[in-house]
């Protein structure tokens, strides 16, 4: 299914009051499409404002963690380690499934995957953050009725988080990369 437009996903009115009981409009997007994912090896979309290689997310989980130990002195230390960086995304299914099967069964690498999370600020949709891996390596696939779930792992990884002033003006960026092969993190 090709989406034309923001429109298609719809967007609804809230009435919300400050401590003062005075009334605030604010234009909530629906649920779709909070999260989009592009990649140019397996998404097709028509979606407005985008170039054909991204597709709307149901939902996605990101994070890693670092082993922690104590020490003798009562400290808290990491031995370096970071583990469970994958990423795990739901959609639903399309004509992207079977490509991104394919790369899992052939262990072949993902070029590059993005992850876009949107928000709405003054009837706008923006992008909020942007979230690049490279080298990627899909891990598993999981499909229930028309929705599937598959999750990757990366080598290298851009967080982008875009900020907004109160009056939606875009105030900037702040970004974090991660090299999980030399460890490096540097903040952009």
């Amino acid at each position: 299914m090709a989406v034309k437009s923001w429109k298609d996903f719809g967007s609804q009115s809230v009435d919300l009051r400050d401590e003062s009981g005075s009334l605030n409009e604010v234009v909530v997007s629906s649920v779709l499409p909070q999260w989009m994912i592009k990649c140019e090896d397996f998404f097709d979309s028509d979606v407005e404002g985008f170039d054909g290689d991204s597709t709307p997310c149901l939902w996605v989980k990101v994070g890693a963690s670092r082993k922690t130990t104590y020490d003798a002195g009562g400290e808290l230390t990491g031995d370096g380690r970071i583990t469970s960086r994958t990423v795990i995304v739901s959609m639903k299914y399309g004509s992207w499934a079977p490509l991104i099967q394919q790369y899992m069964y052939e262990g072949k690498n993902v070029k590059a995957l993005s992850l876009i999370r949107f928000s709405c600020i003054e009837g706008t949709k923006v992008i909020i953050q942007q979230i690049d891996y490279t080298v990627c390596k899909i891990e598993q696939y999981v499909q229930d009725g028309d929705v599937i779930t598959f999750a990757f792992n990366f080598v290298k990884v851009v967080d982008t988080n875009t900020a907004y002033g109160t009056d939606g003006t875009k105030i900037g960026n702040t970004a974090v990369a991660f090299d999980s092969s030399s460890l490096k993190v540097e903040l952009k």
